[in-house]
């Protein structure tokens, strides 16, 4: 039992087929493939949606003009590891769905909208590579 069994069953539940597991435990689903490596230190803009395993999604940026801007290459503090381990992971106009653990995410004590001890999915795409 636990967070690995529950994305264990859930992916088996929906016939997921993971493109990889990460050394860290970020299963790596990629949906569309890229066209251009990211480059380091460039930024990343990127549009995604949050969900829990239950499929209520938590956060999404998908109907704003804004994107999540992330340095490539860094591991930022700003966001979570287990979306900064991903978006490094990707390329420009990529899709993926990441799922991870908690240890990942927000921690057995959780935010004001995530409770503790949660796994999350994040769908994420590389929509622009930018200059700092």
């Amino acid at each position: 039992y636990g967070e690995e069994a529950d994305i264990d069953h859930y992916i088996a539940k929906n016939n997921i087929t993971i493109t990889e597991k990460t050394t860290e435990g970020v299963r790596y689903i990629k949906t569309k493939e890229g066209a251009a490596d990211l480059i380091s230190g460039k930024v990343a803009k990127v549009k995604y949606t949050g969900k829990f395993l239950s499929g209520e999604i938590f956060d999404t940026n998908l109907n704003t003009t804004d994107s999540l801007s992330l340095t490539v290459g860094t591991s930022s503090t700003l966001y979570i590891q287990g979306m900064v381990i991903g978006i490094n992971k990707m390329r420009l106009g990529e899709k993926a769905t990441l799922i991870f653990s908690s240890s990942l995410g927000y921690g057995t004590s959780g935010s004001s909208r995530i409770p503790g001890s949660t796994p999350l999915i994040f769908e994420l795409e590389i929509v622009a590579l930018k200059d700092k």
